[in-house]
């Protein structure tokens, strides 16, 4: 099957309007970059026109419900060998911990909060961290 001529382009959501701006400006280079703020009539409007055509296709990365809450769940274990291995935190309860994920450049990251200090690390690596002893 042949690969599909269109461009392709890839839409991230942002809670705050200067992780946006700050994504956007890392992409300078990109003549295609697009800020649009949904609650500006226009640009939904321009929005919803570009993904309902068809000279273009568009990705995106959507954000979970309670998404947070469910990888705390599922990565309950790597969490705390990460805190231990890599941090000299020492919480009386994982309860302590604050756990916010992070969309940044298309990579999910998993920041971690304990009293004043904070620790952000790519979630992949907390998935399948690989340990080697020499």
């Amino acid at each position: 099957m042949p690969l599909d001529p269109r461009p392709a382009y890839l839409l991230t959501h942002f809670n705050r309007l200067d992780w946006a701006r700050e994504h956007y400006d890392v992409l300078q280079h990109d003549p295609n970059r697009k800020v649009f703020v949904i609650e500006l009539p226009s640009d939904l409007q321009a929005l919803r026109s570009a993904i309902t055509g068809k000279s273009a296709l568009y990705y995106t990365i959507l954000t979970v419900k309670d998404a947070n809450k469910k990888a705390r769940k599922a990565l309950s274990k790597q969490l705390l060998n990460f805190i231990h291995r890599n941090t000299n935190w020492n919480p009386a309860s994982y309860k302590d911990i604050e756990l916010d994920l992070e969309i940044s450049f298309g990579e999910i990251f998993v920041k971690l909060f304990y009293k004043q200090n904070q620790v952000k690390e790519k979630l992949d690596r907390l998935e399948s961290p690989k340990q080697y002893v020499l």
